[in-house]
């Protein structure tokens, strides 16, 4: 059985599998005394530090973090004996740390086999605190439970749901599939409009690079966006007939002089090396009024995925403010990056 250090405060981060050591490097940079303790599953790591959470919190912000998804203390930890007693154990512990003024979320994960629910635990454990006052809210909430279920191992802690890098259990951003929809590229397009809470609601018109087939066109053009699209591909016919787009079937290298006005916005899902959409996504920013959102995906491979990232972010940033980039839930061997026109 795994022991905390006595005076430790244990934490436990989310990342893409493939990630998983340029995430464990970016947690040993922002929280120097911090050390591997466990490995819940992959890419979901347990650290033990003497560093108070909200500051491992605040570091991985401050240090930049791209590849670490999601974070929450684990700063209780026991063995389970009888399994009756789990839901009374986690109340009995958590409820002293819960404001019950706020609102509140149960976010347990189990790992490896067993009996244990997450969705049981985290409707009982609800169950519990509301008769204790505290009032849930799963959707927005203001704390965040969490709980980690590993055997007969459990860990858990209460944050601010702001201090866990994502409001979503792991930081596994779930959306429910549309009947019309294209691509599950969709999906990345709508989590990073909610992670980084961007608004698309004033840019008119949107361009759009590596737009085929369809799937964040199909997303802007049903917010009532016009969309110019371009990707030397064919549109899928639920977008093409659409009045609202107009598809240039180009290479993005091409597309400049056949493009005039303003646009309200970039976007970019291109599949290029990174420093080439960093790139592109520069020579176009002369299109964009000033303030507009740019959302690019930067595909990437493991082995130089920090340097690459790093290099591509430098290029954006003499013609944008980054905002800030992230290896999101929907993203797979790629970083978000969002950024506004100067």
């Amino acid at each position: 059985m795994y022991l905390s250090h006595p005076n430790g405060r244990d934490f436990c981060i989310t990342c893409q599998k493939d990630f998983t050591g340029l995430a464990r490097e970016e947690v040993l940079a922002a929280v120097t005394d911090a050390r591997q303790v466990h490995q819940f599953g992959p890419g979901t790591l347990l650290f033990n530090s003497l560093t108070p959470f909200d500051k491992v919190s605040e570091n991985l912000r401050r240090t930049g973090s791209v590849f670490v998804r999601h974070v929450c203390p684990a700063t209780g930890h026991f063995h389970l004996h009888d399994r009756d007693s789990l839901i009374g154990l986690l109340a009995s512990q958590t409820l002293p740390s819960i404001d019950l003024r706020l609102s509140f979320s149960i976010q347990t994960r189990v790992f490896g086999h067993g009996s244990t629910r997450a969705f049981d635990v985290n409707r009982a454990l609800s169950n519990r605190l509301e008769r204790s006052g505290a009032l849930l809210n799963v959707r927005e909430p203001e704390q965040v439970v969490s709980v980690m279920v590993d055997g007969s191992e459990i860990w858990f802690g209460v944050s601010w749901a702001s201090q866990n890098l994502s409001d979503w259990t792991g930081g596994e951003h779930r959306f429910q599939r549309a009947g019309d929809q294209i691509t599950r590229a969709e999906f990345k397009l709508l989590e990073a409009l909610a992670h980084f809470d961007i608004s698309m609601a004033g840019c008119c018109r949107v361009l759009e690079l590596g737009s085929a087939p369809g799937g964040w066109t199909r997303v802007l053009l049903n917010s009532g966006l016009r969309v110019v699209g371009v990707d030397p591909s064919e549109m899928d016919s639920r977008v093409r007939s659409n009045r609202n787009l107009v598809h240039l079937r180009m290479r993005a290298e091409e597309c400049f002089p056949h493009l005039s006005g303003r646009f309200g916005a970039l976007l970019s899902d291109m599949r290029v090396e990174p420093g080439r959409a960093a790139e592109l996504v520069c020579k176009l920013s002369t299109l964009l009024a000033p303030g507009a959102p740019l959302i690019v995906t930067l595909k990437l491979r493991v082995r130089d995925a920090r340097l690459v990232t790093q290099r591509a972010l430098r290029v954006i940033d003499t013609r944008f403010d980054v905002i800030g980039a992230r290896q999101l839930f929907h993203n797979r061997h790629e970083v978000t990056v969002v950024a506004i026109r100067r």
